[in-house]
């Protein structure tokens, strides 16, 4: 009966390796693709590279950034985080929401600026943007921003060298 059973499952498995144009796929064949794509897919998750994100420094000029629509708890620093970067993705996004408030005496229109950059060339790679409309907004006047940070997956291939950024965000009254 052992035999039998044996037999059978050969018989079962020779059929389910055989495709009706008439290929035969061995199970020694099946077992070695199966481990190739599992090394595949394991390297991409293990080794999709993480890019950790230091301080960012949050300068408001003329303005104020608040964590708060109440104005009560100022920016002075933000993280992103650990950001993960797949070679396969050609970008990752994440997004910071602050408050800028008009502290000066008249209407203003505010300007975002990225400066400081490092390392050096790590902004070719990630761009800054934000939701501000551009319209002038009046003394005292909060306005709701959402911050967007955009990571090319290019970094991925400099990933010996970089493995860390940081940058200034200041946002300024013109």
């Amino acid at each position: 009966m052992v035999s039998s059973g044996s037999s059978g499952l050969r018989s079962v498995l020779r059929g389910f390796f055989e495709w009706s144009l008439g290929v035969r796929v061995s199970l020694g064949v099946v077992v070695v693709l199966c481990v190739v794509c599992g090394v595949v897919v394991w390297g991409l998750t293990v080794y999709s590279f993480k890019v950790a994100v230091g301080e960012v420094r949050v300068i408001g000029v003329g303005v104020g950034v608040y964590w708060d629509s109440n104005c009560d708890n100022p920016v002075d620093s933000l993280s992103w985080g650990k950001i993960v970067i797949n070679p396969l993705n050609s970008e990752v996004s994440k997004n910071v929401t602050f408050f800028v408030r008009n502290e000066g005496s008249s209407p203003v229109v505010v300007r975002l600026n990225a400066s400081n950059w490092s390392p050096r060339g790590v902004e070719k790679y990630i761009r800054l943007a934000w939701d501000y409309d551009g319209l002038a907004f009046g003394v005292d006047e909060t306005v709701k921003v959402v911050l967007v940070l955009t990571v090319d997956s290019g970094i991925w291939y400099e990933s010996p060298r970089i493995q860390e950024y940081g940058f200034d965000i200041v946002v300024s009254a013109v």
